[in-house]
């Protein structure tokens, strides 16, 4: 009955699965592809300029990635994420192809070159791969998928490390390891090509970004940080930091090795081996030790761990200088700054409105990140060249900017908790575009002690963040919202408690079978069903065949929106209750009417709602308004603009019409402008205007007061003397 008892990983649906599976498998190619090229690309650069140079070229790069990451951005405003992802590609490919041809020739310029490219090919790969996979996930699936790809991303790596080990040790030169990359990229291609042709994209998905981001940051010259925002400011300085100790430590590392193998195969050997065990323990990183570190520590503690671990192993190095420690120092930098920071950070980012993020991490990945590569490189170039030190004692430099780390972090987690408590007041977030996957410890407090708030629209926003992090240390707070007046904080509890899982709250929650709120009984009977002692199925046998229409109605809407299917005999049930005419008849048919309305996957039951509309009782007519209120089919508008005409369902029937938004406006105003539609329809469009509540709605509205007819334009003054109530301004 429920995806649970499905076992599945991730909690996915079949079609999630088909979806994820290739994108994993996509992503398992790209960064094996991306992972091979890395140790030719350190081996060629050091062979022949040295680690002295390499300042040069984290400037050069700096510098040249900036110009690749303006003219993709230019690209990218022509062409749709699966586009550009194809063309990036295929062209990568080719690119490749010609590397591969050119490092074989004697010029040294060339290894500068592949060097540049590769940084600019991995940052512009991974970048296209993640826009291309948000046009087929919504965000609701991606945060049940993308852990799956992600780890076969760092499968990937494992892999491509050593291969490149193995193949030089055996039957390839370094230079040849190039068409290893080259093979993976090339199988990348008729996966995308066969993504595209046989998985549907998400259109809400596309239409969301369309409408909230386009148009907003057309060019990179709209692109800045806000810098009056405390919070933003100290968490562009933080990320910046971390490039900088990024930079410098591995410049020591790049130096150790050039200094211990001395062949242009002996470093890619190691460089091969070094990538496979970063990727290993990375692996170990995401799926044990980031979700343990932030739901045990706080996030100021979180924070602390890299900058804190980085300076043990900065000291180490210094006192003992040495391949070991430069690699285990290197390792601590890329593992946890790509798992356990990339989630700090996501965290830190969750309490930013949509636009202002947006616009935070475009300056921070293209401005400050780049200024910060180059700073470091041009800070190499005066302790290496104008003031030489030994390459130990640069650990010095690399402490202190670990120490002013440590201490941005401080401020940085007060700024978090002011933006966080603020968001809970004014809500100004879409938690729905946000993939995360997990909370800290403080955060799950303020969270947790926020639901004893009297704003029950405080409680919901606090509550969708926590159906994040079921723990049963919050049963202490849930278990009062049980009886909380507002239903669907209620219902969101039953959620929470649901994912939490104990049978020891059956008592509590069997009452709430009996809630005057359908979507509460919902939630009441999936948990019963799953947590009860009796089989999962044979509970829901008993629910719907329960001879309370309430409780029948709610368990067949139970059964289509957790386990995505419908039995014979539910089937059979329903329609009973929709063709029922004895004196219980009235209420059967109401029932149902409520349960199609809440009914998440269609099955082709929602046509029984035109039978529905057409009821002898206006009661149930009122439910079947309400109803396809909520499902919001197109082929409802017009049979909704009839019920107008009827004075005790016009109410539901305007509230129902407003419920579609800006897309119901065309028919409403071409209904307005027709006079062979009565009067007693036409005088309640001004008011279904009002009730959209959107700037649209509200222009159209303003256009209207010059219609001939008085009684409407009567109902048009009256429309917009509500708006200027609302917001006087």
């Amino acid at each position: 009955m429920t995806r649970k008892d499905l076992g599945m990983l991730y909690n996915t649906y079949r079609e999630e699965i088909i979806k994820s599976g290739w994108m994993s498998l996509l992503f398992f190619l790209i960064i094996l592809s991306l992972t091979v090229i890395k140790p030719v690309r350190n081996s060629l650069f050091l062979t022949e300029f040295g680690a002295a140079k390499l300042p040069l070229v984290y400037l050069a790069t700096a510098l040249f990635s900036g110009i690749f990451i303006f003219f993709d951005f230019k690209l990218s405003q022509k062409l749709n994420p699966s586009a550009i992802f194809s063309v990036t590609l295929t062209l990568l490919f080719l690119n490749l192809i010609g590397f591969w041809w050119l490092v074989h020739l004697p010029q040294r310029w060339i290894a500068v070159a592949f060097y540049i490219w590769v940084n600019f090919f991995n940052t512009i790969l991974i970048t296209h791969f993640w826009a291309f996979v948000h046009d087929f996930f919504n965000p609701r699936e991606a945060k049940r998928v993308f852990g799956f790809i992600l780890t076969s991303g760092t499968l990937g790596g494992i892999v491509g490390g050593i291969a490149a080990d193995f193949s030089v040790k055996t039957i390839l030169n370094t230079e040849n390891v190039l068409l290893i990359s080259a093979g993976a990229l090339l199988l990348s291609i008729p996966i995308i090509q066969w993504i595209e042709r046989k998985i549907p994209r998400n259109s809400l998905v596309g239409s969301s970004r369309v409408s909230k981001n386009e148009g907003k940051i057309s060019s990179l010259k709209k692109i800045k940080l806000p810098f009056k925002h405390r919070h933003l400011k100290y968490l562009a300085l933080m990320i910046s930091l971390g490039v900088v100790v990024s930079t410098l430590i591995d410049y020591q590392f790049n130096s150790v090795v050039d200094k211990t193998y001395a062949t242009k195969s002996a470093k890619t050997e190691f460089f091969g081996e070094f990538f496979a065990i970063l990727n290993a323990v990375s692996l170990f990183a995401q799926l044990i030790l980031t979700r343990k570190v932030l739901k045990n520590l706080s996030l100021a503690l979180t924070l602390f761990t890299l900058p804190f671990l980085l300076a043990l192993g900065t000291l180490g190095f210094m006192l003992f200088p040495g391949i070991l420690l430069a690699s285990i120092l290197k390792v601590a930098d890329k593992t946890l700054n790509y798992s356990l920071m990339q989630s700090a950070r996501e965290l830190l980012f969750l309490p930013i409105p949509s636009q202002l993020r947006l616009q935070a991490k475009l300056f921070i990945n293209v401005f400050m990140n780049r200024f910060a590569a180059g700073f470091a490189a041009g800070l190499i170039l005066v302790v290496t060249v104008i003031i030489p030190i030994p390459l130990e004692y640069l650990g010095g430099i690399t402490l202190i900017f670990l120490l002013i780390w440590m201490l941005i972090t401080r401020s940085l987690r007060k700024e978090y908790l002011n933006s966080l408590k603020n968001l809970l007041v004014h809500r100004d977030v879409d938690l729905e575009e946000r993939v995360i996957q997990i909370l800290d410890s403080e955060t799950i407090q303020t969270l947790l002690n926020s639901l004893k708030s009297r704003d029950h629209l405080k409680i919901r926003y606090a509550l969708s963040l926590l159906e994040l992090v079921p723990s049963e240390n919050m049963l202490p707070f849930l278990i009062p919202l049980l009886k909380h007046w507002d239903a669907k904080v209620r219902a969101q509890v039953l959620r929470i408690l649901y994912q939490i899982g104990k049978e020891k709250l059956l008592d509590e929650i069997q009452p709430l079978l009996f809630d005057e709120d359908i979507e509460v009984r919902i939630e009441a009977i999936h948990f019963l069903c799953e947590y009860s002692r009796v089989p999962t199925m044979q509970k829901m046998a008993e629910f719907i065949a329960d001879p309370d229409p309430r409780i029948k109605g709610s368990a067949l809407a139970c059964m289509i929106n957790h386990s995505n299917t419908i039995t014979p005999e539910g089937l059979k049930e329903l329609e009973k209750m929709l063709k029922d005419t004895s004196k219980m008849g009235e209420t059967q048919r109401r029932e149902a009417a409520r349960a199609l309305g809440v009914i998440q996957h269609g099955f082709g039951l929602h046509h029984h709602l035109h039978t529905l509309l057409q009821d002898p009782s206006l009661n149930v007519q009122k439910v079947a308004i309400e109803s396809v209120g909520k499902v919001l089919h197109p082929e409802y508008i017009e049979p909704l603009i009839d019920k107008l005409a009827h004075p005790k369902l016009r109410p539901c029937a305007r509230r129902a019409l407003a419920n579609y938004g800006d897309k119901v406006l065309p028919e409403l105003l071409k209904i307005l402008n027709n006079p062979d539609i009565p009067v007693s329809i036409r005088r309640s469009i001004p008011r279904v205007l009002y009730q959209i509540q959107t700037e649209k709605s509200w222009q159209y509205l303003n256009k209207l007061l010059n219609i001939k007819e008085s009684v409407i334009r009567f109902e048009v003054i009256k429309a917009l003397n509500k708006i200027r109530k609302k917001q006087p301004d």
